[in-house]
C-alpha cells in the first residue's frame, strides 16, 4: 500500500512584524537570495569579499567588501540589482583572512567557537567561561579584532530516552517506509535529514555525524525507528568535522512539519544557500516545527562538549524556541511560499534557554547547522526532490 500523505499548513507562529504571512516573508527572503547568489558565485572567493547579509527585514542584500570592487563583481551586482536593492558596505577585513584567523583561534584551545563577523568587522568568539577579550593569548598571525561573549551553543549530544502514546498510522516517532525528514530513530535519540541520493544514486537520508558510526551494513550503527524498533536502514557515510552523514534507508522526499507528535508534512522541491540574515525553520523530531528562527553568523567553528570539533557551521538564533537534544540530524528547511519546502540545513547542536510550548520543555534558543548545499558538495551527492 503506498504510504498515505497529510498535508501540512505551514509554520505555526505568527510571522515577524512589517509580514502579513510567512508567505510573503519567504518570497521576500527567495527574492533576496537570488540576488545574493548571483554575486556569490562571482564574487566569494575573490580577495576583498568579507561577507552577505540577506535579511527580509531590510529589504535588501547587504554586500560587505574591502578595497575596490572588481569589475566582474561590479557586473554581478548590475544583475544581482533587477531582482533586489544591493548595497555594498566597507569591510575592515576580507573572509579569507578572517577563515584563517578563525582557525588560529580554535587551535589554541581557549575558546569554545570561532566565526568570522558576517559584515567583516572582525573574529566572534564564544568562551565556557568568564573571560575577557583581554584575558585570552592573541594567536600568532592575527590581527583582526575580536568581540568575546560567554559560550550558549556547545552541545550536541543526542537525546536522552522519550516515551509517547499517539494514535496515528505514522508519525514522526514511528514512521514507515518511505521515511521523511524530521523522524525520530534509535538507539539513541536523533532525527531523520533530507531525502538524498549519494554518489552512487543510492538513496538515503541526510543525518547528523555523531549520531551513529558509519560502516558496511553489520559494522556501522543500525538504524530503526524510535519507539518500536524496526529496521530503517544503515549509517554509510559520514564527515566528522562538518557533523553530517549518510544513511542507507528507503527514503521520500517531504518533510514532517507541524508539533512533535504530528504527521503532517510538505514535499521537498529544492534548496537555498542560508545566508546571514535568513530566517529558517528546525522541523526535528523532540520540538517539532520551529520557525522564528534567525541565521546570525557564517563560518563558524566549535568544539563541542564532547570534544568534536566542527567546521563551516551557521548560528541561527531565536526570540522562543529553537529547538533542542533529539532534533539533532533534522531538517532546517525554508518555505517557497506555494506549500513546499526547501532544504537549507542539518541540525547539529544547541544551546541557550527557552520554552519550547509545543513539546512542554524547556530547549534552545539557539541552534548550529551544517548548510544542505555543503553537505551534497561534501558527499557529492544530490537532493532527492517531490
Amino acid at each position: 500500500m503506498e504510504k498515505p500523505s497529510v498535508p501540512g499548513a505551514g509554520p505555526r507562529q505568527p510571522a515577524p512584524p512589517g509580514f502579513a504571512s510567512w508567505e510573503e516573508l519567504f518570497a521576500e527572503q527567495s527574492r533576496l537570495n537570488a540576488a545574493a547568489e548571483r554575486i556569490a558565485a562571482v564574487g566569494e572567493r575573490e580577495a576583498g569579499f568579507a561577507g552577505i547579509i540577506a535579511d527580509p527585514e531590510k529589504h535588501e542584500v547587504q554586500l560587505y567588501w574591502k578595497g575596490m570592487v572588481p569589475a566582474g563583481v561590479q557586473s554581478a551586482l548590475t544583475d544581482a540589482r533587477t531582482k533586489a536593492p544591493v548595497r555594498v558596505l566597507a569591510a575592515a577585513y576580507d573572509l579569507q583572512q578572517l577563515s584563517t584567523e578563525v582557525d588560529r583561534w580554535m587551535s589554541l584551545g581557549q575558546v569554545s567557537s570561532a566565526a568570522p563577523a558576517a559584515d567583516g568587522s572582525g573574529i566572534q568568539l564564544t568562551v565556557a567561561d568568564n573571560r575577557k577579550a583581554a584575558d585570552l593569548t592573541r594567536p600568532a598571525g592575527t590581527t583582526a579584532q575580536i568581540t568575546v561573549e560567554a559560550d550558549t551553543t556547545s552541545s550536541n549530544q543526542p537525546g536522552t530516552a522519550q516515551s509517547a502514546n499517539v494514535s496515528l498510522s505514522y508519525w514522526r516517532w514511528s514512521d514507515i517506509a518511505p521515511f521523511y525528514a524530521g523522524g525520530k530513530y534509535g538507539p539513541g535519540n536523533c532525527s531523520t535529514g533530507f531525502a538524498v541520493f549519494d554518489v552512487n544514486g543510492k538513496r538515503g537520508m541526510l543525518t547528523a555525524a555523531h549520531c551513529g558510526k558509519a560502516g558496511v551494513p553489520g559494522v556501522g550503527t543500525e538504524i530503526k525507528t524510535y519507539l518500536d524498533g524496526r529496521h530503517m536502514g544503515w549509517f554509510d557515510s559520514e564527515l566528522e568535522d562538518r557533523d553530517i552523514a549518510i544513511i542507507h534507508a528507503p527514503s521520500a522526499p517531504r518533510v514532517f512539519t507541524g508539533p512533535w507528535s504530528s504527521n503532517t508534512s510538505v514535499p521537498v522541491v529544492g534548496s537555498w544557500k542560508v545566508w546571514p540574515g535568513n530566517f529558517v525553520c528546525n522541523s526535528g523530531s523532540t520540538t517539532g516545527e520551529n520557525c522564528y528562527i534567525k541565521a546570525v553568523a557564517h563560518g563558524v567553528s566549535v568544539t563541542y562538549t564532547n570534544g568534536q570539533y566542527v567546521k563551516h557551521m551557521i548560528r541561527a538564533k531565536s526570540t522562543g524556541c529553537a529547538g533542542f537534544k533529539g532534533d539533532s540530524g533534522g531538517p532546517i528547511i525554508m518555505y517557497n511560499g506555494t506549500g513546499g519546502a526547501l532544504a537549507a540545513g542539518v541540525q547539529s547542536g544547541g544551546g541557550g534557554s527557552a520554552w519550547c510550548a509545543g513539546a512542554g520543555i524547556t530547549g534552545y534558543d539557539t541552534i548550529l547547522f551544517a548548510r544542505v548545499t555543503d553537505a551534497l558538495l561534501a558527499f557529492n551527492a544530490s537532493l532527492y526532490t517531490s
